[in-house]
């Protein structure tokens, strides 16, 4: 899973890296996206209905490659790449689980246990294992749910994964940042601050900055966390590793050489 996930995050950050290109080719005008003549062009839009349109202008297309060459597809990956760490983290947790069921009695604060079954986990289940799957996966929502900073707390408890490495403090941040471009349109509020601690990045009511350096920040740490995951996870649980963490050998020896080369 773990060099499936940088392989993914990689990707992303060659495309970007590549559509980048593009725009800026579009925008200083190497490639021609718009009328000559300065009228307005049509480009074909979704809608419910058919047949519909959008019309801009050249200097409009332009502003929009601006827009997004200094801030916006940067904001749409960090997004994309933190919902793919998250994945990775609680696919990790679901497959401990299964194989330790009785760390289901594992809490921190803020993440208690629930000592009780509800009838709806129970009936129409065929068997045990019907049962505890479900129990799992309503442990793994509640754990989603929770304070970034309480979940990770949780995950290191459960997974004996070492949650003091200063990667997870950038990924404090970084979640921070992606909850402020998706619900609060980049503006730095006191929950970022919050959330974020000492690596906060812009003041209350700021717009919190996005470049290619912050960035290739996100994709290191989503990359060093992963790694940690594996990592951890293979030294606590080596008798399940090839059920926690699925991997042909030789091939993923060649992966890794190839994702995780010096440097990366």
């Amino acid at each position: 899973m773990h060099i499936a996930l940088v392989r993914r995050v990689n990707d992303t950050h060659i495309f970007a890296s590549q559509a980048l290109q593009v725009l800026q080719d579009a925008k200083t005008g190497n490639l021609s996206v718009s009328r000559k003549d300065g009228r307005d062009k049509r480009y074909d839009v979704p809608s419910v209905k058919k047949g519909k349109f959008a019309k801009r202008k050249p200097h409009e297309v332009k502003n929009i490659y601006s827009r997004f060459l200094d801030r916006e597809l940067y904001e749409n990956f960090i997004v994309s790449a933190i919902s793919q760490l998250e994945s990775f983290m609680f696919e990790a947790l679901r497959l401990i689980l299964v194989a330790y069921p009785h760390k289901l009695k594992i809490n921190v604060k803020g993440l208690e246990i629930e000592r009780t079954v509800s009838l709806d986990a129970l009936l129409g289940k065929h068997n045990l294992n019907d049962v505890l799957a479900e129990i799992i996966e309503s442990r793994i929502i509640s754990i989603s749910y929770a304070n970034p900073k309480t979940y990770l707390q949780f995950i290191g408890k459960l997974a004996e994964i070492d949650v003091e490495d200063k990667a997870f403090e950038d990924y404090l941040e970084i979640k921070a940042t992606r909850d402020l471009l998706i619900h609060n349109s980049g503006i730095s509020n006191a929950i970022y601050r919050a959330k974020s601690g000492a690596k906060a990045r812009a003041e209350v009511g700021q717009l919190i900055p996005i470049d290619q350096g912050y960035f290739d920040h996100c994709v290191a740490t989503i990359k060093r966390i992963s790694g940690i995951v594996s990592r951890d996870v293979a030294k606590a649980f080596p008798e399940k590793t090839d059920d926690i963490v699925p991997r042909e050998r030789d091939a993923l020896a060649a992966e890794e050489q190839k994702e995780t080369g010096q440097g990366v």
